[in-house]
Formats: structure tokens, sequence, C-alpha cells
């Protein structure tokens, strides 16, 4: 009793460039720039792109109730903002349902679903091994689910 918890897990804030250039976008892209983000970031871009384009606020809880299950408190949907387009999260889509299909995300089909995903590594500095992503969400063509591994 009082002891604090052994944490072994290297933390570090989510960090995006402010103004990036050009080159410095495009190694973002591929992980190569000084990008730090959270599996729950990473969710929530997925299930942008998954909604056409529109980011909902995150909950980690649906509802509280009581001990006869009468709903004591709820969260409803709400929009968070827009990050991109109808016809560039479609664009997405397509490409996100061709990387579980054919591409480098093939581990993640799952018979009957139609699974949208991206794979990618995340770097951590030199002389480290890199740390593999997978983002996605399904149905794709109507997500219930987005995830970040």
């Amino acid at each position: 009793a009082g002891r604090q918890p052994i944490d072994p897990l290297d933390r570090h804030p989510s960090r995006l460039p402010d103004s990036p250039n050009e080159a410095q976008v495009a190694q973002s892209s591929i992980g190569q720039f000084d990008v730090r983000t959270t599996p729950l970031q990473m969710a929530m871009v997925a299930a942008a792109i998954g909604n056409d384009g529109v980011l909902m606020r995150p909950y980690l809880v649906k509802s509280a109730r009581d001990s006869n299950l009468t709903v004591l408190e709820s969260t409803e949907p709400e929009v968070y903002s827009t990050p991109v387009s109808l016809s560039v999260a479609q664009q997405l889509q397509d490409m996100m349902v061709a990387v579980v299909e054919s591409g480098t995300g093939t581990a993640a089909q799952i018979a009957g679903v139609t699974v949208a995903g991206k794979t990618g590594t995340a770097e951590t500095g030199l002389d480290t091994a890199p740390h593999a992503w997978f983002v996605g969400f399904a149905p794709a063509d109507n997500p219930t689910i987005a995830i970040a591994v």
C-alpha cells in the first residue's frame, strides 16, 4: 500500500510540425520526420477517413449504468472537425481497402467483412528497432469500428 506502480513505458507528448514544408510533409507521410502520435490519434485518423472525412469526438465510455442497468449518463455523438473532404476521404477509403485486399495489410482480412486499413512503420531513433502500425476501420462501406495497433 502507498507504493507507486513502476511504469516501464517510455512516454513522449504527441507532436506534429507547426508549419511543415512540402519535403517534411512527404517525410511525415512515411514516418520519417519528427511526428509523434498516439494509438488513439491514429484510430481517430482511420475513423475520420471511414466516416467520409468527418472526425467525431472520441469517448471511452458510451454510458454509465446502475445495478439495474438503468442508464445514468450517456454520451452523444459529436462532430469534432472535418479534416478532409468527402472526395479525399473516398479516395483514401478505396486505397485502404486495397491495402487489406491485396497489399501489405492482408493479415487484417476477415471473412465476410470488407476491412480498410493501412500498415506503417514508426522509427524511434538511430539504432533502434522500428515499430509496426496498423490502422483501419470496418466494415469498409459502413464503419462501426476504427482501430490502431
